[in-house]
């Protein structure tokens, strides 16, 4: 026994530096918390914003300004700059004019910046029109930079150019804001001071971002991804068209894609619809495109996953986040730019429509909805009203009319999206969309049906964006959507397959384990494999026998042996020659492996699991955990799943979904979130022997 613990704590060494399957679960765990806390701290901070904006504009109307006049659609604002920041009050001057007939203007995009007691008591102020003017501290620093960079040219400002004392000219405003943002000669993108590292972080955008499009289209054309999920290997990095950059270089990134302005929804538009987007950070400039390109590289190459070994592991979670949404930003922007854009032959074969062929009007505003999973809207109408501009953008574009969404202030969050929501179900014919609601889809605690989508996406919906080429899910094997709205109650009536998947029985640590799509299954099997002998490892000093330590894995062997259709996951009878030779188990008659083989063959293992280590990491470890229903199924679910609840295919939907019974009645339940089930997402489930039957959802 005492030969076997030494053996296996060897063993267990080995394993540790490459950082896959128990670092998921430590990066998982961690990213967990952050997320619950985030949910609970947002509640209480939604509330503190309204109030805390609600005495800023008071204290603005203490400073006596007014609006000479209110503008709807015809007109905007523009602030004419001075030429010097000496003082501390800029002096401005504050001009009308008719939409067609504007100077030429600069943007501006920036964040509000934190609204609290200290920044409102604290704020900064302008002079405009001679009266003074408070801001935030995060634009007052902004325009003092562009009186001196751009001192006498004209500059719209949301905040300023708007009054948001008025809710109808506020919906005015934003329904115009794809002119306004497309009208401006030049957009900044403004993201706060500089700081010592700021100049170093530029330099790298610029290194990284030279290589990006050339290796972009080239993974596109082919409908791949690259590979460098290590950041210590030169020669990696050099095959993905990224420098060998030091850990001090990666972490120096975070001087520009940490900032506050990145994963606002806001921006989407503001990105995508400016002709000459640049960034500035204090009095640094640089090309929105250069920061758009390294994000892509460093997302499509594979380096997000390396960045997870960069540091302390964790310090570099803000990074990685930030650079998936500055990717987003950019994905959109060149989305919009349609025939004109670099990447247009990417985007074709990239399928942002959840699954849905049917041809509706707001098919581009779901599109886009989709591909801005993730992005903030500190009001829940925003996640739709701030992709407005660039639906419109790009159906003038194409000749067609714009989109019939009327830009709504003053009705209740609720009412807006319990509209949009029905909207969408019938005019797509579709039941796909219950991937994107839930419970789980809240950001906070809604008073919502739980069917109807709020396009908040916390979590990663299993019908995400991906590459045309893939095989797409099938869960209810073509069955048509069969479904009723009752609009006096709420409730949608759906048509669910009879035996279902089985009720969760067991839940797993909140870490998750996605069989991977056909070319990444062998990733996915020796991920598994790792995964499987790392847990005997850990499992014998506690119990040496044999025996027990695969009575503790019965569900896996159950799994593997019945219905794993793939057949990537490890059986019995293949592990145990693998404990034999790795000294784990003795037997005079096998060779055991130095610990240079050993060392070798879990080298092997780690690089060929990386690539399904990269997307368990980045899109799921902190959203989903894994799940076993009572049938025997292991499945992957959102988090706020429970024992007890049940595991079910829809009739349209091609994702299974997790549903919760709501009062005693058999057939009505609450959308908990969707689904991954292993052997169960092409149909697999549906025969012929079975029947649908009716669930309402409320």
């Amino acid at each position: 026994m005492r030969v076997g613990l030494r053996s296996s704590t060897q063993l267990s060494a080995q394993v540790q530096p490459f950082r896959l399957a128990a670092g998921a679960t430590i990066i998982a765990l961690i990213l967990n918390a952050q997320h619950v806390r985030r949910i609970l701290v947002t509640t209480s901070q939604y509330l503190h914003d309204l109030l805390s904006k609600a005495l800023f504009n008071v204290s603005r109307a203490l400073y006596g300004f007014k609006y000479d006049d209110s503008i709807l659609d015809q007109h905007i604002r523009l602030i004419h700059l001075s030429d010097s920041a000496s003082g501390s009050s800029p002096s401005l001057t504050l001009h009308t004019f008719k939409l067609d007939e504007c100077p030429p203007y600069i943007a501006l995009s920036y964040t509000w910046g934190p609204v609290t007691q200290s920044t409102i008591f604290g704020q900064g102020k302008i002079l405009l029109n001679a009266r003074p003017f408070p801001v935030l501290p995060n634009l007052h620093h902004a325009i003092r930079q562009l009186c001196i960079s751009r001192s006498n040219q004209y500059l719209w400002v949301d905040g300023i150019c708007i009054n948001q004392g008025s809710l109808p000219e506020r919906s005015a405003q934003v329904a115009i804001m794809d002119l306004i943002y497309n009208g401006a000669a030049e957009t900044i993108i403004w993201l706060g001071l500089a700081t010592d590292e700021t100049a170093r972080a530029i330099e790298l955008v610029q290194k990284i971002a030279k290589g990006a499009e050339s290796k972009i289209i080239e993974w596109g054309r082919v409908q791949s991804y690259g590979d460098a999920y290590i950041m210590y290997d030169p020669e990696l990095l050099d095959r993905n068209g990224l420098p060998n950059l030091t850990e001090k270089d990666w972490l120096t990134l975070r001087d520009i894609y940490t900032r506050p302005w990145f994963g606002r929804v806001w921006m989407l538009q503001e990105v995508a619809l400016s002709r000459n987007p640049k960034v500035l950070i204090g009095h640094h400039e640089i090309a929105w495109d250069s920061v758009g390109d390294t994000a892509g590289l460093i997302n499509m190459s594979g380096a997000l996953i390396g960045l997870f070994t960069v540091g302390s592991g964790t310090e570099t979670a803000p990074l990685i986040y930030s650079l998936v949404h500055a990717a987003g930003l950019h994905v959109t922007r060149q989305w919009a730019q349609d025939k004109n854009s670099r990447y247009k032959e990417i985007l074709r074969s990239i399928d942002y429509s959840v699954g849905i062929r049917q041809g509706h009007p707001k098919k581009l505003l779901l599109e886009l909805l989709l591909s801005s999973i993730g992005f903030k809207a500190t009001i829940p109408r925003d996640r739709v009203y701030s992709l407005l501009g660039i639906v419109n953008f790009m159906e003038r574009a194409k000749g067609r009319p714009r989109l019939n969404v009327i830009v709504d202030y003053e009705s209740p969050n609720n009412d807006i999206l319990i509209d949009l929501g029905i909207s969408f179900f019938r005019e797509t014919k579709s039941l796909h969309l219950l991937s994107l609601a839930g419970i789980t889809s809240r950001a906070v605690p809604a008073d919502l049906p739980t069917w109807i989508p709020s396009f908040e996406t916390v979590h990663v919906p299993v019908l995400g964006p991906n590459y045309t080429r893939m095989l797409p899910f099938d869960a209810a094997a073509g069955k048509e959507a069969d479904f009723t709205i009752d609009r006096s109650l709420l409730h949608l009536n759906i048509k669910v397959f009879s035996p279902h998947l089985g009720t969760i029985e067991e839940l797993g640590e909140s870490w998750s384990d996605r069989p991977a799509p056909s070319h990444l299954a062998k990733s996915f099997s020796k991920w598994m494999l790792f995964l499987t002998i790392q847990a005997l490892i850990a499992y014998q000093p506690k119990n040496p026998s044999i025996y027990d330590q695969f009575d503790a894995l019965e569900p896996l062997w159950t799994l593997a042996n019945t219905r794993d259709s793939t057949n990537t996951l490890p059986k019995s009878g293949d592990i145990i020659p693998l404990l034999f030779e790795l000294g784990l188990r003795h037997d005079p008659s096998v060779r055991v492996d130095t610990e240079s083989e050993k060392a070798a063959r879990f080298a092997s293992w780690g690089k060929t699991s990386a690539p399904f280590e990269a997307l368990l990491r980045v899109n799921f470890a902190a959203r989903r955990r894994i799940a076993r229903t009572i049938r025997g199924y292991l499945c992957l679910v959102p988090l706020q799943a429970k024992t007890g609840d049940k595991i079910m295919i829809v009739a349209g939907c091609a994702a299974p979904l997790v549903l919760r019974r709501s009062g005693p009645s058999e057939s009505l339940f609450q959308l908990v979130g969707d689904a991954y089930v292993h052997g169960a997402m092409f149909g697999e489930h549906i025969t012929g022997e079975s029947s649908w039957r009716d669930v309402h959802l409320v």
